[in-house]
């Protein structure tokens, strides 16, 4: 229970609430045997064939892992997916946000070729992806169809705050919700890449 005077002393354990909801999301309860978007066992993992953007890699190959990865999704369900969303770690991100295709400085940046290339995806970052890769360390991409059918985080009870209740001089703030991780129903349109780092 939180305790306090008014309901803004509330506000704290609602966004570690939000916090460990963002977690479950991303990397599912242990405790209970759930899995997150980053983590799912049914979700296989795909080679990229470059890798290496923190190092060698040109901005062209990053874009052909991108695609590839992409491409991926749609030859392995015999083109019946379409990936509508790819998540990356923030440093990912960013590099492909200011590294050039040409590396004489052309115009298109990998972010913006890889975006006019596959229209109707959207690329974000989330801090939830630096240091998912399998090793622990290395940031995971995960490109996958924002479906319902496909993917969806269950909540089995909303985070509500139940009204203040008087204790003697205290006012509580009791709270409660539930949620049952991610459950993923088609694996085929989902894919991780760990190995560009």
């Amino acid at each position: 229970p939180t305790r306090g005077r008014s309901p803004k002393r509330a506000a704290p354990p609602r966004e570690g609430r939000v916090r460990a909801v963002d977690d479950a999301i991303a990397y599912g309860e242990p405790s209970t045997r759930t899995y997150g978007l980053l983590n799912h066992p049914n979700v296989s993992l795909v080679s990229l064939p470059n890798g290496d953007w923190a190092g060698t890699a040109t901005g062209l190959q990053m874009l052909e892992d991108l695609n590839h990865l992409v491409t991926t999704v749609a030859t392995d369900s015999k083109d019946i997916e379409s990936v509508t969303n790819v998540i990356m770690g923030v440093a990912d991100y960013h590099r492909i946000a200011r590294t050039y295709v040409d590396s004489s400085g052309g115009r298109d940046t990998v972010l913006q070729a890889f975006l006019a290339q596959n229209p109707g995806v959207q690329v974000d970052k989330w801090t939830k992806a630096d240091g998912a890769a399998a090793d622990g360390v290395g940031s995971r991409i995960v490109a996958y169809s924002k479906r319902p059918d496909v993917l969806e985080f269950e909540m089995g009870m909303e985070y509500e705050i139940v009204g203040p209740q008087a204790q003697g001089f205290v006012l509580k703030f009791f709270a409660r919700g539930r949620w049952a991780g991610v459950t993923v129903h088609r694996p085929n349109a989902i894919k991780y890449a760990d190995d560009h780092n």
